[in-house]
């Protein structure tokens, strides 16, 4: 790969390439079907000689994401490597900021990301409960690796994000440590969100919503910088934020990790932001935001309108965690491309690789890990009961027998394949499968998609049987089944284009 200046030149009727930057890459040229005598815009020739040779396509990359192939004009006697013309512009139709000479760059400066955010109506409020008193955490020692770590932290936020605190009450401050050895600070604001008001903002069902991505085939993920830290804490509320470290008192002025609405809070602005182009072609969860369309030339104006809105509200990006203009993705644990939806491979292999469990705790982390991908494995809760009883009760100890034993590796078996799960499509019918046994149900939505086609899973549901239903007879448990499927995906069979299947194995029901 060569770097080589490119002249960006609105006056330019076609794209070139110097004479002697084509000869020193070696690209081949081709003959044009017509010459062009090249001229300066008062008619002065730019070249004593025609312009009859194209090179390329070649491979073109702008800055750090943009790459694309293109042919271009061999010119002689050019003054610039590359002259990208009124084609290229009108083709990608850059926003350029002519004060800094980029591109929409400045979404993506770590600089301008550290500067204090303004305050806006969506300022994080901290209503406290009445007559409940403030929390006093104490002040935890520090090694010396944590003693140099928490001055570079408090150096790194007195630039803008917090400020010297004279409240007396403060939340405690401490270090954890991270997988890669480093260092992460804490700050333990349990007390502070035990009186604390709750905002009640829903955060998005991750299913449902991509759900919308049906039709689409390119992708681009987006990563907010510091997300939290883009929100102002509302004036006079900033001493409840306060932390004590063994070097003083400080308090927040930006919306800190650790507050009990802060993701409520986040998901409130980053909607209000984006609202215009929710779920037409962009999806976000607090500080993830995925732009989908169905072909690239619409994907690069999708891009565009979304970078310009971030850069209005002064949202910044962080650019080495974000994807652009991709045939698949990796989105919230999921991996997403035009067919459907897949678990995330890794997330998958750390499920086939789990140790058995020896204490309650750990069979929660790993029941709860599994139990995110519930929606890919058939008949879930039915292989996961014997496991999930086992928590019953809530026991001190864990109770571990050979059936255990047998259900856990069955469980993680399930995960031996990474199914794909296809994009529903309202336009083709659909086909409802049920099944019931002593312990639980399930079910299976599914539709005939691709080329050839074929019966595709479009997601699985199952439920656990309560004391009660167990007691019901074969037909009624498959009568439930019906049931909650039918609750589970009313909102794509309610109305459906095309009358929809219900398959069971118990004859009885088709004449209910």
């Amino acid at each position: 790969m060569s770097h080589v200046v490119a002249l960006l030149d609105s006056g330019s009727a076609g794209n070139f390439i110097s004479g002697t930057l084509c000869r020193q890459l070696g690209l081949r040229t081709k003959a044009t079907s017509t010459a062009y005598q090249i001229q300066f815009i008062t008619g002065r020739p730019v070249s004593h000689r025609q312009v009859s040779q194209s090179a390329g396509p070649v491979l073109l990359q702008v800055g750090v994401f943009h790459v694309e192939e293109i042919a271009l004009l061999v010119l002689e006697e050019s003054t610039a490597d590359v002259i990208l013309g009124r084609p290229w512009l009108e083709q990608h139709d850059p926003i350029i900021s002519w004060k800094t000479g980029e591109v929409l760059n400045d979404v993506f400066c770590p600089k301008r990301a550290s500067k204090l955010p303004p305050h806006r109506p969506w300022d994080s409020t901290i209503d406290l409960l009445p007559g409940e008193p403030v929390p006093r955490g104490r002040i935890y020692p520090l090694s010396i690796p944590e003693e140099k770590a928490m001055e570079e932290y408090i150096k790194a936020l007195a630039q803008g994000y917090i400020r010297p605190s004279t409240f007396p009450a403060a939340s405690s401050f401490f270090f954890v440590a991270k997988k890669d050895g480093g260092l992460r600070p804490c700050i333990d604001y349990r007390a502070l969100n035990r009186i604390t008001v709750k905002f009640r903002y829903p955060l998005p069902l991750v299913p449902a919503a991509l759900e919308h991505l049906r039709g689409a085939t390119i992708f681009t993920k987006l990563d907010l910088r510091s997300a939290y830290n883009l929100i102002r804490i509302r004036e006079g509320d900033e001493w409840k934020t306060t932390f004590v470290t063994p070097t003083g008192h400080y308090e927040y002025l930006v919306m800190p990790y650790g507050l009990a609405n802060a993701p409520s809070v986040f998901q409130d602005f980053i909607h209000e932001v984006l609202r215009e182009f929710l779920y037409r072609f962009v999806l976000v969860y607090i500080n993830d935001i995925l732009i989908y369309s169905r072909d690239l030339a619409k994907h690069r104006h999708h891009v565009a309108e979304v970078l310009k809105r971030l850069r209005e509200f002064q949202l910044f990006l962080k650019a080495e965690k974000c994807s652009f203009h991709q045939p698949s993705v990796q989105f919230l644990g999921y991996n997403i491309d035009s067919n459907g939806i897949r678990m995330d491979e890794g997330k998958v292999a750390a499920i086939r690789n789990w140790p058995t469990p020896t204490t309650v705790k750990e069979l929660q982390r790993f029941l709860g890990f599994a139990n995110f991908y519930r929606r890919f494995i058939q008949n879930y809760s039915i292989i996961a009961n014997t496991l999930t009883s086992l928590l019953r009760n809530k026991p001190k100890s864990l109770p571990w027998t050979s059936s255990a034993e047998e259900a856990f590796a069955i469980l993680k078996k399930t995960f031996s394949t990474t199914l794909l799960l296809v994009h529903p499509d309202p336009d083709k019918p659909f086909i409802m499968e049920v099944d019931a046994s002593t312990t639980g149900v399930g079910a299976v939505l599914s539709q005939q998609q691709g080329n050839p086609s074929r019966l595709h899973p479009c997601a699985f549901f199952s439920r656990k049987l309560n004391p009660a239903e167990r007691n019901y007879d074969i037909g009624n448990q498959e009568l439930l089944a019906v049931k909650l499927a039918l609750e589970e995906w009313r909102h794509w069979l309610e109305g459906a284009k095309h009358p929809f299947l219900v398959l069971t194995d118990h004859k009885n029901l088709e004449y209910l």
